[in-house]
Formats: C-alpha cells, structure tokens, sequence
C-alpha cells in the first residue's frame, strides 16, 4: 500500500513499540513505589501518551498528507513538518507528567514541544486550504486537530495544573475528544476510498460526539466552580450517548459493502 511508505505511519509503529514500555514498567513502579503512586501513574500516561498522540495521530497525519498527495507535491516542506511534527510528540511528553512531577523544566520543554506540534500542524492546515476540492470529514479533521493541541498547551501553564489533572471529568473529555473526535473521524476520513461513508450517518455520530463532550466538560467545569449538575444530567448523557449505536450499526452494516 502507499501509505506504508509514509515516513508519518513509519513512526506511528515506532510509537506503538515504544509504548509498550509504559506497560512494562507499570508492575515495577507497584513494586518499589506503590500502586496509585506519582511513578505509577507517570507509567501510565507513557503509555496513553505514544499510543494516541504517537502511534495514532502520527498514522493518521502520516494517511491525511499521503491522501492529498503533498509529500510528493512539496516534498521538503513535508520532511521539515516532519521533524516538527515529530518533535512536537516526544517533547510533549512532558505535559502528560506535570501533573505528578510539577519541576518547571517539565512546563518548559512541554510547552514548547507542544507549540512546535502546533506549528507542524498549522503548516499541514495551510497545505489544505490551497487544496480543492475539500473534504468535509478531513475539514473535521484538522479543525479537530488543532483544537487537540490547543488543549494540550494549556497543560503548560502551572496555574491549572490542579485543575486539569485532579479533575477526572475533564481528563476523561480530553481523552473522549482524542479517541472519538479525532481518532474516529481519522479513519472514516481514510476509509472513503474503500467504503462510502453515509454522510447522515456521520452528522449524527458528530452530534452525539459534540453534546457528549459538551457535557462531560460542563461537568468538569461545575466541579472546579462548585456548582452543582443540573437535574437529570445523567439521564441525559446516557440518551446522548445511545445516539453513538446508530452510526456503528450502520457502518458495521456498511463494512460488508467494502470489496
């Protein structure tokens, strides 16, 4: 296939092996420091971090610029957002750390990791925009992408450290906009060439994923101002999230059609 001679989806599998190690090393940080315990969860978020925002979001890149054929087009623009983009990745590390290990090194090599991610990413973003025609999944896409980093960047600001990495409403909202916003819409955006996506399918999937996150952040949010949940909120993110049935069954349905 040509997208595995991206150099993007060549790191991605980098990424997978590599966190692997944050599994590896989970049983020893129980051993000597403790279950639950700073190392414990450092371990953890090693893991989550190579295997979404590497292993995942670099394929995915790596598919995105091999779909529309700019790694071909603008060959030496493409290696230096490369490096960018790759650089952006390991260095931000750092930010999935500071909420155990506060040292300001962290915040500073974090930050600007993630703001090198985002100027790899806004150079891909002017890269769409010159091209026609586009795409409405792969305009989601990279909005998504870089309302992703955005998000991650205000991870490097000491200030909220408590608030974004004591509060599990709002982690769980970074996480379900990763995997369901992005992640989801990566590869509905990859398998239309095999497999027409029913546009209808995908606005409902995209409602559901935007008032489920809407909700879980407000319920984040009420925490920090100590404002209490309206009436039946849980009622209601569960109606939310029964809408997510719909598009899976019918694009599991669908999935026969792919030859």
């Amino acid at each position: 296939m040509k997208y595995a001679t991206s150099p993007f989806v060549k790191m991605g599998i980098w990424y997978l092996i590599l966190s692997s190690l944050g599994i590896w090393l989970m049983p020893v940080t129980i051993v000597k420091y403790g279950k639950f315990s700073d190392m414990y969860m450092c371990a953890i978020a090693f893991f989550l971090h190579f295997q979404y925002n590497g292993f995942m979001l670099s394929s995915l890149m790596g598919l995105f610029i091999k779909k529309y054929g700019w790694d071909v087009q603008y060959p030496q623009l493409i290696k230096r957002v490369f490096i960018l983009f790759q650089a952006g990745i390991i260095g931000s590390l750092f930010i999935s750390w500071v909420g155990y290990f506060s040292y300001p090194i962290y915040y500073i090599v974090g930050g600007a990791s993630v703001l090198i991610w985002l100027i790899a990413v806004v150079m891909i973003l002017r890269l769409y925009l010159k091209t026609q025609p586009k795409s409405f999944l792969a305009t989601v896409f990279i909005s998504f992408f870089i309302a992703k980093v955005v998000m991650m960047f205000t991870g490097a600001f000491p200030v909220l450290t408590p608030y974004l990495f004591k509060n599990i409403d709002l982690l769980i909202s970074y996480l379900h906009f990763n995997f369901l916003g992005i992640v989801t819409i990566g590869l509905l955006l990859f398998l239309e060439e095999v497999y027409k996506v029913n546009r209808w399918l995908v606005y409902l999937f995209l409602f559901a994923f935007i008032t489920t996150e809407v909700l879980i952040t407000y319920k984040g949010f009420s925490v920090i101002v100590n404002y209490p949940i309206f009436s039946n909120f849980y009622e209601w993110l569960w109606a939310f999230t029964a809408l997510f049935y719909f598009p899976a069954i019918g694009w599991f349905i669908g999935s026969f059609k792919i030859k």
